[in-house]
């Protein structure tokens, strides 16, 4: 369960990190 959290975690920061490069 705490490995699904993290993947989530990591998942969704990745995300946001992309959404910030594609639109500065």
């Amino acid at each position: 369960m705490l490995s699904l959290l993290i993947c989530v975690t990591v998942s969704s920061h990745i995300n946001i990190a992309i959404v910030a490069f594609t639109h500065p």
